[in-house]
């Protein structure tokens, strides 16, 4: 998987410890701070779409 733009929300298939697979969204942002790159990686679970 490639991660696109800065702050760019990905989805992805997750497997939990049981083996039972969820969709998740991955967020990843880059900042310089110091002369030295920064990460940090967001997750999330989509939101379901309600029938009604």
């Amino acid at each position: 998987m490639t991660l696109r733009k800065s702050g760019e929300w990905r989805k992805i298939e997750a497997t939990d410890a049981s083996g039972k697979e969820f969709d998740v969204e991955l967020r990843m942002s880059r900042m310089t701070m110091d002369g030295q790159d920064i990460f940090t990686l967001n997750l999330r679970r989509p939101e379901e779409k309600l029938s009604h």
